[in-house]
């Protein structure tokens, strides 16, 4: 038999099914789709029918529908267990869009809150001080709460000691207070102490609650009492320009520069005794501007980008000199306020960031003797505004003698500014206007040197040396200026080629500065009393060796021992000037007689 032929054995083709409409003609033109337990409106208003089925649910729907069914039972559970709403109802609510079920897309219907870290939880910040912790007693704690207004407020100048007692800051912030104690017996007792390493981890502590309070209280600004913390620890912390930065966001949250007009329009308005000032803006203008100054020190001798500017003229803070509130403290740092904004002026100017042409010598001149007018004016103005002071007679010797200080840093720094903006750094290479410019330098650092081995006449009619003895109480930039300011005038006396009686005697005046902070008791800050002893020791050397006429090569040894000697804290804490001169002579002679020989 013949196979059978494969178009006999093949089934005829089966007709097209035509497909039959499931919606009604409008609906099918505008793609609406509609079921019978809810038909579209317009089905509803034409009174059209449409064909209806039941359309099998996506298996993902169907899986939302299951967790959101059993979230619902949880939150009954919670309900009962807590008697109102649980936090799982009121954080979590999941809806579907109902518009296209197909994409199943789940939608969060609350916000997230700042505070909220899903399984994780923020530490709270400690409640109690020190004395309710058991860490120091009553006793310890008034006596060194004491100490702190006896010198590092001076340092730190945004407290009032009439307001900011004991019981005050106790009862306000726990916080400030175990700070200001633990800097108070950083002043008594001093850096290695075991005291103060016993509350030096209290203070990291509380510097990290700070931060954490910080970041997780977005709802309503920060209080005072935290900015000041956190001020007194960038004083006398090396971390200083990140926490003074932290600090200047907070009191920019709070708005406290808010009040600076309402302040001065109310003590320019004030007309006798009797005129009731504002509660709260010289406490708020007092810490403003002590950040300011902080951020200003930092910048100008820490080497931190500025963070905050005066637009208008520094001289309007003389206005709340008047003030009835205002303390003999307040006249350092409004005097400060003024000094630091001039500062940033001639720096910025010498550096080139806010003048349109080059910094030539022309320029770099006028610059600097029209700043040192303005330093000028700002010392014997303020030393005016000092002797017309009758509030603080017993700090007067005091406070002048801090203004001509102040005054020398200023010239000092400024001149060592212009000398690295004239780009040369062997003096030997210097014209006769750039060696005039080290010269003023070195002249302003001896006198600065000077001037903190003053004797000052107390009203016990003896005298003392009030700076130093009060350094127990300074802050991380001062002890760093005071070393740096020891070594930059050894230097420059070395480097311009001072006669060795002139070299004796400033090594003499260092000595004496070494031997009245040992017998002040100081063993605050260790590295710094190393750098001092150091710099001191490799200029002796030196300074013996060429004294001696030894041989030249031990000469030059000693004397480039010295040169080099640049410490690690000011090349990497501190952006002080004119660390990188040197003295490189060049014999050009030598140099050809000994191309000659080689030849």
């Amino acid at each position: 038999m013949e196979p059978p032929n494969a178009s006999d054995t093949s089934s005829p083709p089966l007709a097209k099914k035509r497909r039959t409409p499931k919606a009604c003609a409008s609906c099918r033109r505008s793609k609406l789709r509609c079921d019978e337990q809810r038909p579209c409106s317009r089905c509803l208003s034409t009174g059209n029918t449409c064909v209806y089925f039941e359309r099998p649910k996506d298996p993902t729907v169907e899986r939302f529908e299951r967790i959101e069914s059993a979230l619902s039972g949880i939150q009954d559970r919670l309900d009962i267990h807590y008697g109102q709403p649980s936090p799982v109802a009121t954080h979590s609510s999941i809806s579907f869009d109902d518009d296209s079920l197909s994409s199943t897309r789940a939608v969060i219907s609350r916000p997230v809150p700042p505070s909220s870290l899903s399984d994780f939880a923020l530490r709270e910040p400690s409640t109690t001080d020190l004395i309710s912790s058991g860490l120091c007693s009553e006793q310890d704690a008034r006596l060194w709460f004491v100490t702190f207004f006896q010198g590092c407020d001076r340092f730190v100048p945004v407290f009032d000691p009439s307001t900011d007692t004991f019981e005050s800051v106790k009862a306000r912030s726990s916080i400030l207070f175990d700070i200001i104690v633990s800097y108070g017996c950083r002043a008594a007792t001093g850096v290695l102490s075991r005291q103060y390493q016993m509350l030096y981890s209290l203070l990291r502590r509380h510097t990290s609650d700070l931060i954490l309070r910080l970041s997780a209280s977005q709802d309503r600004p920060p209080p005072l009492e935290d900015i000041q913390a956190l001020m007194t620890i960038a004083s006398y912390s090396d971390s200083g320009a990140v926490l003074a930065d932290v600090a200047l966001k907070a009191a920019i949250y709070t708005g406290l520069a808010n009040g600076l007009d309402s302040l001065f329009a109310s003590v320019l308005n004030t007309t006798g005794p009797d005129v009731p000032a504002p509660p709260k803006p010289l406490r708020e203008a007092r810490v403003w501007y002590g950040l300011f100054v902080l951020d200003h020190i930092l910048s100008l001798d820490g080497g931190k980008p500025s963070s905050v500017y005066i637009q208008s003229s520094p001289r309007r803070v003389r206005a709340l000199v008047s003030h009835q509130e205002r303390t003999s403290t307040d006249l350092r740092l409004f005097a400060q306020v003024e000094l630091n904004a001039i500062r940033l002026t001639a720096r910025s100017s010498l550096t080139g960031r806010h003048v349109t042409d080059a910094v030539s010598p022309d320029s770099i001149s006028r610059i600097v003797n029209g700043t040192l007018l303005d330093l000028q004016l700002w010392l014997s103005e303020w030393q005016a505004i000092e002797f017309g002071d009758a509030s603080s007679t017993a700090e007067h010797p005091v406070l002048l003698l801090n203004l001509r200080i102040q005054h020398a840093w200023a010239i000092l720094t400024l001149q060592l500014w212009a000398l690295t903006a004239s780009g040369v750094e062997n003096i030997a290479l210097m014209t006769d206007s750039q060696r005039d410019i080290a010269l003023a330098a070195k002249s302003a650092a001896e006198q600065h040197l000077q001037l903190l081995l003053t004797n000052v006449p107390m009203q016990d009619n003896t005298t003392s040396m009030p700076y130093v003895a009060n350094l127990r109480y300074a802050m991380e930039f001062v002890w760093a200026k005071n070393a740096f300011c020891i070594l930059i005038v050894l230097r420059l006396g070395i480097l311009l080629g001072d006669p060795p009686n002139s070299l004796i005697q400033r090594l003499t005046e260092a000595h004496q500065f070494l031997h009245e902070l040992d017998k002040a008791g100081m063993g605050a800050n260790i590295s710094y009393m190393r750098i001092l002893a150091q710099t001191v020791d490799k200029c002796e050397r030196a300074v013996k060796a060429s004294m001696r006429n030894e041989e030249r090569n031990s000469a030059e040894s000693s004397d480039t021992d010295f040169q080099s000697f640049i410490p690690k804290e000011f090349m990497f804490e501190w952006d002080f000037p004119g660390l990188n001169l040197c003295y490189i002579p060049f014999d050009w002679q030598d140099l050809f007689l000994d191309f000659g020989t080689t030849a």
